[in-house]
């Protein structure tokens, strides 16, 4: 059967539950869901109890599906299978074949598969709807605190070559989410 208590512990499996499974079968999301500035689903969670990922808190909402991400709240999601929870995690995706399949599953979890086709056909669309360029692309980086960037290998690398900009991180060796220096971005700036 679909569950009816979906309890989602991280910020991606918080928008993916929110837009694929019936408002009313999410009873938690993450305390990140509601922060407008990372979230985009941040107004639909406005509305839901949020959890920090720790087990009792977890274990007091009575889940029958419980949504995380594989490296983030690893000891909760141990112990919830040991309890006999239903844990379904995904991996942080690093391509769109990647993206796909993730919606896919979560679609299955949550009893929607027709959303996620829906879901995806959307996304297959606003791609295929992108205009190819052939002219030299400016580069641009993806720079977070503490010096940390995407480069080749990361979902962030394609995006940025989807809107039509070479990853400058990429073009300085960086691979997957890693240090880019302060002073490389200085004397190399980005477009």
């Amino acid at each position: 059967a679909p569950p009816k208590r979906i309890v989602s512990l991280n910020l991606c499996t918080d928008e993916l539950a929110l837009q694929l499974a019936d408002p009313d079968k999410v009873v938690s999301v993450s305390f990140l869901a509601r922060d407008p500035s990372l979230s985009s689903v941040a107004a639909q969670a406005q509305k839901l109890p949020v959890n920090g990922g720790r087990l009792e808190q977890i274990v007091d909402l009575h889940p029958d599906l419980v949504l995380a991400h594989r490296y983030a709240s690893r000891s909760t999601t141990d112990a919830l299978r040991r309890l006999g929870y239903r844990v379904v995690e995904i991996d942080s995706p690093l391509t769109l074949t990647q993206v796909r399949s993730q919606i896919a599953e979560i679609a299955d979890a949550v009893g929607e598969p027709a959303r996620g086709r829906r879901m995806i056909g959307e996304l297959d669309a606003r791609l295929a709807a992108l205009p190819a360029s052939s002219a030299p692309q400016p580069t641009a980086a993806i720079y977070q605190p503490n010096g940390y960037a995407f480069g080749r290998d990361s979902l962030a690398d394609v995006i940025l070559a989807l809107a039509g900009f070479a990853d400058l991180a990429a073009r300085d060796g960086v691979k997957g989410y890693s240090r880019l220096s302060l002073e490389s971005l200085i004397v190399n700036p980005p477009d």
